[in-house]
């Protein structure tokens, strides 16, 4: 599920870092 999520926002993932801890708060 993480790499589906990756795929979608791979600039923002790389970008901000946060959207990924904010959007998969474990």
């Amino acid at each position: 599920m993480i790499l589906c999520d990756i795929g979608n926002s791979n600039a923002d993932f790389f970008q901000d870092g946060k959207v990924w801890s904010l959007s998969h708060k474990d």
